[in-house]
């Protein structure tokens, strides 16, 4: 779905990938993608993470006005500096073909063990593509999850909000 420009995937399901590599695309997440190209990057889970190249550019510029704000040293840390090496390094242009399909390359699919089948679903203004046993065994969120990151997200806006939250 659209919301002005901003493209919020949702919904999920499972697709095949062929022999060539080729994941059929959802309809709607075609449809609101058009003719824009987009970004395969790896998750921090063992998922891809899709992004228009709008969103894409977005998470970037961020990554350097942070490192900016902090004069580069926050590169001197190992975390952030893998966040950005992996966010940009691993990173590959992807197009949707005239057939609905995304080639993603042996790398990728190797590094998320996908050969068969995928699950795709819509993380807002992403898109991840997950092995789908990969997604069966590691990724289903579970009510109680829910429940527990929903308290834990609540209390960092709660304390970004008192401004005890610093980049």
């Amino acid at each position: 779905m659209r919301i002005g420009d901003q493209i919020i995937f949702t919904g999920n399901g499972s697709y095949a990938i062929d022999p060539k590599g080729r994941v059929s695309i959802p309809a709607d997440y075609r449809r609101d993608m058009g003719e824009e190209s987009c970004m395969i990057t790896c998750g921090s889970r063992k998922c891809l993470r899709i992004y228009p190249m709008v969103s894409y550019r977005n998470v970037v510029l961020r990554l350097m006005e942070i490192s900016d704000n902090f004069n580069g040293d926050i590169m001197l840390d190992p975390h952030f500096r893998r966040i950005v090496e992996t966010f940009t390094s691993e990173a590959v242009e992807g197009k949707i073909d005239d057939h609905g399909r995304m080639l993603i390359p042996l790398a990728l699919r190797e590094r998320i063990g996908v050969d068969k089948q995928t699950y795709i679903r819509g993380c807002g203004n992403v898109f991840e593509i997950w092995a789908e046993e990969e997604w069966k065994e590691n990724a289903l969120t579970k009510p109680e999850d829910f429940e527990a990151s929903a308290h834990h997200v609540a209390k960092l806006f709660k304390e970004r909000k008192e401004g005890a939250f610093h980049e």
